[in-house]
This record gives C-alpha cells, structure tokens and sequence, in this order.
C-alpha cells in the first residue's frame, strides 16, 4: 500500500497521496467546484485502466484483437434499471 510521510503524519491510499500533493502544489484547481472536476477525470482514467486491465493484464503486451476491442468495440451501453448480473468483473 502507497503511503506518504509528511512530517509526523501519514497519509495512505493513492487518492488521498494524489489529492495531497496535487493541492500542495496548486494544481486541484481554483474553487470546490474545479477540484471536484479535476477527481472526475483521475476516477474516469482509473476506471479505463481498471477495464483495460481486464482485456490486457499487467505485464502483457497488447495484441491486434483486445487492441481493436479496446478502441473500436467498446462496452455495452444498457438502459433500464441495473442488474448485477451482467457486471463485467475487475480482477
């Protein structure tokens, strides 16, 4: 697990390290609102690596196949209510 010593505290966890580092060095943005933003997009990239990672795990190489699924398939949009069912599973 990541954890990061700032004096006589630590701080653990990899949104927290990320958030207080970027905070300390002025890049969260503005206001509430900017940084709330700012988390939207690292959540949404850390969500793509979480998918990615299910097609190509770590420490393999793309392929021609998962690299077109990835790029040119995509996921499955659904509407109507959510089922459990048919959640894709994250190793």
């Amino acid at each position: 697990m990541p954890v990061l010593s700032v004096g006589a505290a630590d701080v653990g966890q990899s949104l927290a390290i990320h958030y207080f580092l970027a905070s300390e060095h002025g890049l969260m943005g503005t206001s509430t609102l900017e940084a709330a933003q700012i988390l939207s997009i690292v959540e949404h990239v850390r969500e793509m690596r979480t998918a990615y990672r299910v097609l190509v795990p770590y420490g393999q190489a793309p392929v021609e196949t998962t690299t077109k699924q990835w790029f040119e398939e995509g996921s499955r949009d659904v509407l109507g209510t959510a089922d459990a069912a048919r959640k894709v599973r994250c190793s």
